[in-house]
């Protein structure tokens, strides 16, 4: 129950280094300019997923939803002087549309690994916990760790550092 706690704490601690974060971006980029100069509204793509629940996702009629959803919703509504237009996609698409401009920031769970901090600036502080377990069939035998599965075939998701564990 404690572990549940701790992880809904550090949830909302991160959730709030981000908005201070974006706040801190969005100010920093003003750069001292005057409040007359202000008037043009920057319009700042920001990338989603659409399928990661209780983060991002589409509700039954289509709308997005979830708690980056509210929280760049949130942001937008506390910085006039920019606009937040929300791309959602898949996890792949995300990352290419991130990669060709297309989005200026992403937001979504997007684990930190070698190849992706040569492409994008990362946060220092995460926002989630994520729990990776491993699990088999009884053929297969026990694994108690990464390097215990080392040759055999596993399944990974497509948004989280488990293949580069399996790497290990």
């Amino acid at each position: 129950m404690q572990n549940k706690a701790s992880r809904s704490k550090g949830l909302w601690i991160g959730i709030i280094v981000v908005v201070v974060a974006v706040i801190a971006v969005a100010l920093l980029n003003n750069n001292g300019k005057s409040s007359g100069s202000s008037s043009k509204v920057q319009t700042i793509k920001v990338g989603s997923g659409n399928d990661a629940q209780p983060f991002a996702y589409l509700d039954k009629s289509g709308k997005p939803v979830g708690m980056d959803i509210a929280l760049i919703q949130a942001i937008d509504k506390k910085l006039p002087q920019y606009k937040f237009k929300l791309t959602l996609s898949d996890f792949p698409t995300l990352i290419t549309n991130l990669k060709s401009g297309k989005t200026t920031m992403a937001m979504e769970q997007i684990e930190q690994n070698t190849e992706r901090k040569q492409d994008f600036k990362f946060g220092s502080v995460g926002y989630t916990v994520w729990d990776t377990l491993l699990a088999t069939k009884k053929s297969t035998g026990v694994l108690n760790s990464f390097a215990d599965a080392k040759g055999k075939k596993l399944y990974v998701t497509n948004s989280t550092n488990q293949a580069t564990l399996t790497d290990a």
